[in-house]
């Protein structure tokens, strides 16, 4: 549950929101014997309670950084000779909650808060990987030279017979 809502899909039961770190003010989990009010779950259940505003602004920033020049080298790798990847993650936000104030409109600063919170991720992930590319002769449907390792002439099967 999510500030007292279920947050699970009715279907296929995976959540529908999840809040980031920052947005938590509290969280509890229940097992075995609880109330009614959960009855739809399995044996335990998550309360999530998130963050609100207060009479003062207040907010925080972080980032996570990783990227190959701070990590080691595959131990596989490195034992082949493979040079370490060029890896790169990025993982940002913010947060910040405070006073509802809109000038000559909106002025109870002391009676409506909001909060919001925003996470980003970068990450490129290069990949090794050994691929079978066509033959301008495949791409005609003439697979007459296609070959197995051995340099047998390769058998071609219908996949749908």
């Amino acid at each position: 549950m999510l500030d007292g809502h279920w947050d699970a899909s009715g279907d296929w039961g995976g959540l529908i929101f999840v809040p980031s770190v920052d947005e938590l003010q509290e969280f509890r989990i229940q097992t075995n014997t609880f109330s009614p009010q959960y009855g739809w779950s399995m044996g335990n259940a998550v309360n999530a309670i998130t963050r609100s505003g207060s009479s003062s602004f207040h907010g925080g920033m972080f980032e996570f950084l990783r990227n190959a020049k701070l990590d080691a080298n595959n131990f596989f790798s490195n034992r082949n000779g493979i040079p370490r990847r060029n890896f790169k993650r990025n993982q940002y936000g913010f947060n910040l909650g405070g006073p509802l104030y809109i000038p000559r409109l909106y002025r109870q600063r002391n009676r409506t808060f909001i909060f919001g919170a925003f996470e980003g991720l970068r990450q490129q992930t290069p990949l090794t990987a050994v691929l079978s590319v066509s033959t301008p002769e495949q791409r005609q449907g003439d697979f007459s030279r296609t070959l197995n390792a051995n340099g047998s002439p390769a058998t071609i099967y219908n996949p749908f017979t």
